[in-house]
């Protein structure tokens, strides 16, 4: 299980984003940290933060940064799958646990679109 998951989702509205974290926890809490909005979710009696930042990648993707794993997801890509499936637009993430930004640069990650998965090399 990773310790966090963090998803990059293509042209998405943040309604889209809470109603989609609304099918998944028990309570979804909007609240706010500066600019971006930060959600405070419950699974199974598990609080953690989720860090939304519109535009985060490539000025087209958003990011959805769950802070703790307290999730219905083991990894970033069970995460991706499901927002794929519910949110029908890409969905990018890392192939494995989040490293230092330096070597993460050129790993490799998951592209999801039109229920497709392949392996990409995306660098900022």
């Amino acid at each position: 299980m990773f310790p966090d998951i963090e998803v990059y989702i293509k042209n998405i509205d943040l309604k889209r984003v809470k109603d989609w974290l609304d099918l998944h926890f028990d309570a979804v809490i909007e609240t706010h940290s500066s600019q971006n909005p930060v959600f405070k979710v419950t699974y199974q009696r598990q609080t953690t933060e989720i860090h939304y930042v519109e535009k985060a990648a490539r000025g087209h993707f958003s990011s959805l940064w769950f802070k703790q794993n307290h999730t219905p997801w083991s990894t970033d890509l069970d995460c991706a799958t499901s927002a794929a499936a519910c949110l029908q637009t890409e969905i990018r993430c890392s192939d494995g646990s989040w490293e230092e930004p330096a070597e993460a640069q050129g790993s490799v990650w998951y592209k999801l679109v039109d229920n497709e998965i392949s392996k990409i090399r995306w660098a900022d």
